[in-house]
């Protein structure tokens, strides 16, 4: 997704892509989102420490329509499946940094009836890969991603309370993986520098602030 900001992984060499797709690696992201009621705030609240699950259908604006399940007659293999979406949702505070204040967020002119709720910072770890699957997920639930000009209009109908975003508040936080690496037996003490000796090393890479704080 070019719109995310954040940690990128960059291959120099054949060998490492090789290994990368036999790699299980644990992805974590960082959002601001713009609540469209004080209901979807308190619903993304409450999944604090659980798994947000969705169902993807295979078409729909613009890379899915995402629902909480698949309709009864929906397919379940094949090119016209729809897929589950799973997310862990690790954390959602309310956001006080100085760039994006809640205060500044909202629109000028007042609200009738349901007041504009604060935006909300949300750690998640992805345990499925879907095309845009936080994007879609946290728009299902009325609580799209800060300036995601494609998923907050599908699901919320009211006029929009939220002053723009420059750009998509989404970033790639944290990133580990163990691959394997190949040693000489050299390094374990044998002469023999041709022989190979199997071994595995650790990576982990984290970003400690978002860019909007």
């Amino acid at each position: 997704d070019q719109d995310t900001g954040g940690l990128m992984l960059v291959a120099k060499k054949a060998d490492f892509v090789r290994k990368w797709s036999q790699t299980t690696s644990i992805k974590r992201y960082q959002a601001l989102v713009a609540p469209s009621n004080s209901s979807s705030a308190e619903r993304l609240k409450s999944l604090a420490g659980s798994v947000m699950t969705h169902w993807r259908s295979p078409i729909g604006p613009p890379k899915g329509l995402f629902q909480d399940l698949p309709p009864p007659d929906a397919p379940r293999t094949g090119k016209l499946s729809w897929k589950q979406c799973q997310s862990i949702v690790l954390s959602v505070r309310e956001y006080s940094g100085d760039s994006y204040t809640p205060r500044a967020s909202r629109r000028a002119e007042k609200q009738e009836g349901d007041p504009c709720p604060p935006l909300l910072e949300v750690e998640l770890e992805l345990i499925t890969g879907r095309t845009h699957q936080l994007r879609g997920q946290l728009g299902a639930i009325g609580c799209p991603i800060y300036g995601d000009m494609l998923y907050a209009d599908s699901y919320n109908d009211e006029e929009r309370r939220y002053v723009p975003s420059p750009e998509l508040c989404l970033q790639s936080k944290y990133l580990a993986f163990e691959m394997e690496a190949a040693a000489t037996a050299e390094d374990g003490g044998m002469k023999n520098s041709d022989a190979k000796l199997s071994s595995s090393e650790s990576f982990v890479f984290e970003l400690q602030s978002a860019w909007w704080n």
